[in-house]
């Protein structure tokens, strides 16, 4: 299912490892869950029609992982 994802705010936005630009829209494969966004579904769009980005969330590391390296 592809979204069309909006930043309704006046400010720069990071969801996960993309960068959203005041009041810029994305074509995204997963719906964010934050009233941050307007969220659009795309109906009538298969999955392989259009290349579109997906939602990764960074990997920080624990205290005790940085301890151990």
């Amino acid at each position: 299912m592809a979204y069309k994802v909006t930043n309704k705010l006046d400010q720069r936005i990071k969801l996960g490892n993309i960068i959203f630009e005041a009041g810029e829209t994305k074509e995204l494969n997963e719906k964010p869950y934050s009233d941050k966004f307007i969220v659009e579904e795309i109906k009538g769009k298969s999955h392989s029609d259009n290349i579109t980005e997906e939602i990764k969330q960074e990997k920080k590391p624990t205290k005790l992982k940085e301890n151990k390296e």
